[in-house]
């Protein structure tokens, strides 16, 4: 008894000392930047949590001042579990061409900034950071789009609110596209980890795919919007947090200088304490609530004099806000932006800046096209599957949520580019797991189905890796239709549908010089003299299908067992007898070899 106490203690403690440290160490070149990372301690995610709080499910994180949405929402326990395990922390920071960083930058002032904008009531404050200045500003640099000419138009009895011209509205990107997918179907707010784990799998859309409106939480956007997005992602991999000390300080001024916008978290009721220049100081932020997400943009090493601690300091970082310009009361000097001194950002509540690298140069080559009826968005769980390898993308991991709402009427598209890589040809398969009344998805922390079901009505997966696609109009070179839909959801279980991609990837050598062909025997058959039909040379992974003379499959075979022939007896998929006539046979294999005959059955 005793030494089994003892085993048990020592796991207990192993699995402390597992958890007290993420091996994640490394270096990587981000543009002009060496960047030296490693993982989260478990004492730092245990501060971040008491400072931060676990989200709680139903608290509405929207909290208004003087009618203006904030909407930071803390990270999960699945989310802190996350950070731990695979969370990268900056510990140096170097730029190639510096020793070290100038003594000020303002990236505010690049042709590639957008003009300040107006979240207005809404709760989606991250959006606003990670979406619209952060990946704006990526994006206007990577395709050189000269923004200078933009600002904003509000006007809220004709209800606008946007950039203007609208000439623009194809280079600067939404916050709803991301905040109406992420914010479970209420306007409560978001977190910005999962806004960026959207945009790593996502993208986001530009304005004029789907405008912002502060009063519209839940549409999810058109087909065009998510083939426009999926061309702007972001790198969840390159997802780097700076914790903000004296030398956090400094990596932050490196990175700012290098044209790296941070991510920050603060209480909008400090606002009210801003002095005549919009400064914020040690001595008047004193808050150690987190209520709003905000966007570092520059600094000023000479910026002052002023007043902290008793002595005359000079130095701040200039942050970007989303509550307009000279539209409200929230600031003295009406240009958007305020300024925190070097001390005063130690003393936020959330001590971790935030940025994700931008994915440069993409434009998705094979999409995944799908279309569902069901009256609870948040139920379904979707993965995609490439079977031979057995890799697969989640699409539904806590990001992607919702809520209790509709799937839209158009179909939603999934870059599945990465997933089919270098050698497409593959069976990809779909799985869509439906939440039962309240049934708990294992990493949703609060989010349980209904007991609601539904429909999937189409997965295709478009090609655009062909000569003649046009991606941007939406003209795949092909078209891949999987014949498994329409197949209802059922609560607590998977629904699978299968399209078999019969793409070559580029420069690839087919071995087999000679076509081959499968033996279909007895055929023509007579069912009172034979109870099967003999399929012979069927080879690994081919698929083998039957249909009748106007189209209607009846039957389907899968060789992922690599067996050399079938047997079938005459039944269609659910193992009902079928009637004498003529049907079609298709059989396709990884080699790229196809084969369509006639079999006859007599009666």
């Amino acid at each position: 008894m005793k030494s089994r106490i003892f085993f048990i203690v020592l796991i207990f403690l192993f699995s402390l000392n597992i958890l007290s440290y993420s091996d994640n160490t490394g270096v990587r070149r981000v543009g002009d930047l060496i960047i030296e990372y490693s993982g989260f301690t478990f004492n730092q995610i245990e501060e971040m949590k008491g400072r931060l709080g676990v989200f709680e499910p139903g608290r509405n994180y929207n909290l208004k001042f003087n009618g203006l949405g904030t909407g930071f929402v803390p990270p999960n326990e699945g989310q802190y579990l996350e950070l731990l395990s695979s969370g990268k922390v900056i510990t140096s920071v170097k730029s190639i061409y510096r020793d070290k960083a100038p003594a000020n930058y303002d990236n505010s002032t690049s042709k590639y900034f957008p003009p300040i904008g107006n979240q207005a009531a809404e709760g989606s404050c991250t959006c606003w950071t990670y979406g619209y200045y952060m990946k704006t500003y990526q994006e206007a640099r990577e395709q050189d789009w000269d923004l200078s000419g933009a600002s904003w138009n509000w006007n809220s009895g004709l209800g606008i609110n946007e950039p203007t011209p609208t000439t623009y509205h194809n280079k600067i990107f939404t916050p709803d596209f991301i905040y109406h997918q992420i914010n479970k179907g209420i306007d409560s707010g978001s977190s910005g980890l999962d806004a960026i784990e959207f945009l790593d799998k996502f993208g986001c859309a530009t304005w004029d795919k789907m405008p912002y409106s502060d009063s519209d939480h839940t549409t999810w956007p058109s087909k065009d919007a998510y083939r426009n997005a999926a061309k702007y992602k972001a790198y969840k991999p390159g997802t780097y947090f700076v914790y903000i000390d004296d030398t956090g300080i400094q990596s932050i001024k490196t990175l700012v200088s290098n044209n790296v916008l941070i991510g920050i978290a603060v209480d909008a009721g400090e606002y009210n304490n801003f002095d005549s220049n919009d400064l914020l100081t040690a001595d008047t932020y004193n808050s150690s609530t987190t209520n709003h997400a905000n966007t570092i943009v520059g600094y000023d090493d000479n910026y002052g004099p002023y007043s902290e601690g008793g002595g005359t300091k000079y130095g701040a970082f200039k942050v970007a806000n989303s509550w307009g310009v000279g539209i409200y009361t929230w600031e003295n000097v009406n240009d958007g932006f305020y300024w925190l001194s070097y001390e005063a950002l130690k003393k936020l509540s959330y001590q971790w800046g935030l940025f994700y690298e931008d994915r440069n140069n993409y434009t998705p080559k094979y999409l995944a096209v799908v279309n569902m009826n069901h009256n609870s968005r948040k139920d379904c769980l979707f993965t995609i599957t490439k079977n031979k390898t057995s890799t697969q993308i989640k699409f539904s991991e806590r990001y992607y949520r919702g809520g209790q709402q509709p799937f839209p009427a158009n179909d939603i598209l999934f870059d599945i580019t990465d997933l089919c890589g270098t050698y497409p040809r593959d069976t990809y398969t779909l799985t869509v797991y439906d939440l039962a009344n309240n049934e708990f998805h294992t990493n949703s922390f609060g989010e349980s189905g209904t007991a609601t079901i539904g429909t999937v009505n189409k997965f295709w997966i478009e090609d655009y890796s062909l000569s003649g696609s046009d991606y941007d109009n939406g003209i795949p070179g092909r078209i891949y239709k999987s014949e498994d839909s329409p197949k209802n959801t059922v609560n607590s279980n998977n629904v699978n549908l299968r399209i078999f991609l019969k793409a070559k990837p580029k420069n690839e050598v087919i071995t087999d010089t000679e076509p081959v062909k499968i033996e279909v025997y007895p055929n023509p058959i007579t069912f009172t003299q034979d109870s099967k039909i003999t399929f012979r040379k069927l080879k690994p992974n081919s698929v083998l299908k039957l249909y009748t003379l106007s189209g209607q499959l009846i039957f389907e075979y899968i060789n992922e067992s690599g067996i050399s022939h079938l047997d079938w007896y005459l039944e269609n998929q659910t193992g009902t007898k079928i009637s004498a006539g003529i049907y079609i046979f298709y059989y396709w294999d990884e080699q790229g070899n196809e084969q369509t005959g006639k079999i006859g059955i007599k009666k």
